[in-house]
Protein backbone atom coordinates (compact mmCIF):
# COMPACT_ATOMS: atom_id res chain seq x y z
CA UNK A 1 0.00 0.00 0.00
CA UNK A 2 1.10 3.56 -0.60
CA UNK A 3 1.84 6.03 2.04
CA UNK A 4 -0.25 9.20 1.42
CA UNK A 5 3.40 11.14 0.94
CA UNK A 6 4.44 8.70 -1.75
CA UNK A 7 0.81 8.92 -3.81
CA UNK A 8 1.55 9.32 -7.54
CA UNK A 9 0.40 12.64 -8.91
CA UNK A 10 -3.62 12.95 -9.96
CA UNK A 11 -2.10 14.20 -13.80
CA UNK A 12 -0.35 10.88 -13.86
CA UNK A 13 -3.75 8.80 -12.58
CA UNK A 14 -5.61 10.79 -14.79
CA UNK A 15 -3.45 10.40 -18.05
CA UNK A 16 -2.40 6.23 -16.70
CA UNK A 17 -6.36 6.03 -16.80
CA UNK A 18 -7.27 7.36 -20.10
CA UNK A 19 -4.80 5.64 -21.53
CA UNK A 20 -5.95 2.34 -19.72
CA UNK A 21 -9.05 2.51 -21.17
CA UNK A 22 -8.17 3.47 -25.02
CA UNK A 23 -5.15 1.20 -24.69
CA UNK A 24 -3.62 3.42 -27.09
CA UNK A 25 -1.82 6.51 -25.80
CA UNK A 26 -2.90 8.65 -29.17
CA UNK A 27 -6.06 8.70 -28.31
CA UNK A 28 -5.59 8.75 -24.52
CA UNK A 29 -3.29 12.06 -25.95
CA UNK A 30 -6.30 13.82 -27.95
CA UNK A 31 -8.72 13.07 -25.05
CA UNK A 32 -6.37 14.70 -22.53
CA UNK A 33 -4.88 17.33 -25.63
CA UNK A 34 -1.65 15.79 -25.19
CA UNK A 35 0.74 14.50 -27.89
CA UNK A 36 1.28 10.78 -27.84
CA UNK A 37 5.05 11.67 -26.30
CA UNK A 38 3.69 13.57 -23.72
CA UNK A 39 1.81 10.39 -22.42
CA UNK A 40 4.09 8.09 -22.98
CA UNK A 41 6.09 10.32 -20.73
CA UNK A 42 3.62 10.75 -18.36
CA UNK A 43 3.23 6.83 -18.09
CA UNK A 44 6.90 5.64 -17.98
CA UNK A 45 7.11 8.46 -15.30
CA UNK A 46 4.38 6.76 -13.31
CA UNK A 47 5.90 3.13 -13.58
CA UNK A 48 9.23 4.96 -12.33
CA UNK A 49 7.46 6.21 -9.35
CA UNK A 50 5.42 2.88 -8.39
CA UNK A 51 8.33 0.27 -9.71
CA UNK A 52 6.22 -1.45 -11.94
CA UNK A 53 5.58 -1.31 -15.45
CA UNK A 54 2.17 -0.55 -16.28
CA UNK A 55 1.57 -1.85 -19.98
CA UNK A 56 3.26 -3.97 -22.01
CA UNK A 57 3.66 -1.95 -25.75
CA UNK A 58 2.64 -4.51 -28.53
CA UNK A 59 2.26 -3.51 -32.30
CA UNK A 60 0.62 0.05 -32.21
CA UNK A 61 -1.26 -0.44 -28.48
CA UNK A 62 -0.81 -0.91 -25.32
CA UNK A 63 -2.40 -3.89 -22.52
CA UNK A 64 -2.60 -3.34 -19.46
CA UNK A 65 -0.11 -4.97 -17.33
CA UNK A 66 -1.55 -6.74 -14.08
CA UNK A 67 -0.46 -4.25 -11.98
CA UNK A 68 -1.55 -1.98 -14.41
CA UNK A 69 -4.96 -3.85 -14.28
CA UNK A 70 -5.30 -3.31 -10.59
CA UNK A 71 -4.20 0.13 -11.01
CA UNK A 72 -6.82 0.80 -13.29
CA UNK A 73 -9.55 -0.58 -11.12
CA UNK A 74 -8.30 1.64 -8.64
CA UNK A 75 -8.20 4.68 -10.66
CA UNK A 76 -11.40 4.47 -12.67
CA UNK A 77 -14.00 7.40 -12.16
CA UNK A 78 -16.55 5.76 -9.96
CA UNK A 79 -14.23 3.78 -8.13
CA UNK A 80 -14.20 5.79 -4.91
CA UNK A 81 -17.50 6.34 -2.55
CA UNK A 82 -18.80 9.19 -2.00
CA UNK A 83 -18.93 10.96 1.28
CA UNK A 84 -22.16 10.02 2.55
CA UNK A 85 -24.62 12.58 3.57
CA UNK A 86 -25.04 13.87 6.75
CA UNK A 87 -28.39 12.71 8.62
CA UNK A 88 -30.98 14.99 8.32
CA UNK A 89 -32.06 17.75 11.27
CA UNK A 90 -35.17 19.40 12.22
CA UNK A 91 -34.46 22.84 11.63
CA UNK A 92 -35.48 23.09 15.42
CA UNK A 93 -34.87 20.38 18.32
CA UNK A 94 -38.61 20.84 19.16
CA UNK A 95 -39.68 21.27 21.54
CA UNK A 96 -37.47 22.66 24.30
CA UNK A 97 -35.45 24.79 21.95
CA UNK A 98 -38.47 26.39 20.33
CA UNK A 99 -39.65 27.75 23.58
CA UNK A 100 -36.38 29.18 24.80
CA UNK A 101 -36.32 31.29 21.50
CA UNK A 102 -40.14 32.63 22.55
CA UNK A 103 -41.72 29.99 20.24
CA UNK A 104 -45.04 28.18 20.86
CA UNK A 105 -44.93 24.86 19.60
CA UNK A 106 -48.31 22.68 19.89
CA UNK A 107 -48.70 19.20 18.36
CA UNK A 108 -50.45 17.78 15.12
CA UNK A 109 -53.60 17.94 15.26
CA UNK A 110 -57.18 20.16 14.84
CA UNK A 111 -56.33 23.68 15.74
CA UNK A 112 -57.84 25.37 18.72
CA UNK A 113 -60.39 27.96 18.30
CA UNK A 114 -59.03 31.15 19.50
Amino acid sequence: MLERRNLPDLKLLQTFECAARHRNFTRAGEELALTQSAVSRQIRELEAQLGKPLFERVRGRVVPTPAGEVLRRRAAPGSARPPSPPPARPAWPWPAAARRHGHRWRRAGPRASP
